[in-house]
């Protein structure tokens, strides 16, 4: 009997680890997918190189025929997008027949990275992509260090539904010298990166406090 229940215990540890690491994506069942030229094709589907600033890489749940693993992206459970990782590469790839809007309604936001879906963030970036008018220059080594003078961060913009974050523009959100502002970068000068400031009307300040603090 106690050889039994140490049997039983070992079969309900070991499906437990099982499901555990099926779960984080270390084992993976399904190898169909296939290379084709940088992209490739899986479950009827061709896909191909895409660019976007912003999205998380997350577990894997497919492996090609030579062994590079197909990893999802974790805003997007629809599988448009994938990340097709080696051990020395990887490239974001999307559905050949999924258009990338760069343009349009933005539907969410990226902040540093992270997807914040409020449609109160969502319209204060669309008022401000539309009504960018550049106001003063900026100069510094670089815009992403917090100093006395400057609390800024990354931002880049979901448009129409699509799940992952397009900055074209390179922008940053966040305050110098105490007021908000939108920069967008503009070159270097002098071994400093320079950028162009536009103010953020003081309606949409409660909602950044919020998001980047």
């Amino acid at each position: 009997m106690k050889d039994r229940t140490r049997w039983l215990c070992l079969a309900v540890l070991a499906a437990i680890a099982a499901a555990y690491l099926l779960s984080r994506g270390v084992i993976v069942f399904d190898h169909s997918a296939q290379r084709a030229g940088e992209g490739f094709r899986w479950k009827g589907e061709l896909y191909i190189p895409a660019s976007a600033a912003d999205y998380t890489e997350g577990k894997t749940i497919a492996k090609t025929t030579d062994n590079w693993k197909l990893n999802i992206v974790e805003e997007d459970e629809s599988h448009t997008f994938m990340v097709m990782r080696s051990v020395l590469d990887q490239w974001l790839c999307v559905r050949k027949d999924y258009e990338m809007p760069d343009g349009g309604t933005v539907t969410a936001v990226y902040i540093d990275g992270k997807k914040i879906d409020d449609a109160e963030l969502a319209a204060a970036a669309q008022y401000m992509l539309e009504n960018f008018t550049p106001e003063r220059d900026y100069a510094a080594e670089t815009i992403r260090h917090d100093t006395e003078t400057q609390q800024m961060r990354d931002i880049s913009y979901c448009f129409e539904g699509c799940p992952v974050g397009i900055d074209k523009n390179l922008d940053h959100i966040g305050r110098i010298e105490g007021q908000w502002v939108l920069a967008r970068r503009a070159g270097e000068s002098n071994g400093l990166r320079t950028y162009k400031l536009c103010a953020v009307p003081e309606e949409y300040t409660d909602i950044l406090e919020k998001y980047c603090r």
